[in-house]
């Protein structure tokens, strides 16, 4: 499981980030939904590169839930 921290940034606002092997994830659904798509859970698949998407369990106030966080480099594409 990974600790989950927020960042603030001025155009996005408030996103849970994770560090896997010295390397940091946006919260996918976060960033979608700031880019304004529609549907932010398809817009994962459909508009970031997959291999930039990870899945981790993270302590949410309902319990260990999975979430999707995506590379810095998926949010510039």
């Amino acid at each position: 499981m990974s600790e989950l921290k927020t960042f603030n940034h001025p155009m996005f606002g408030d996103l849970p980030v994770i560090i896997v092997n010295e390397k940091e994830y946006l919260g996918a659904n976060e960033v979608a939904s700031s880019l304004e798509y529609a549907r932010p859970y398809k817009a994962i698949s459909d508009h970031f590169d997959l291999e930039g998407v990870l899945t981790q369990d993270v302590l949410t106030k309902g319990g260990i839930q999975k979430k999707k966080f995506i590379t810095l480099g998926n949010v510039s594409r």
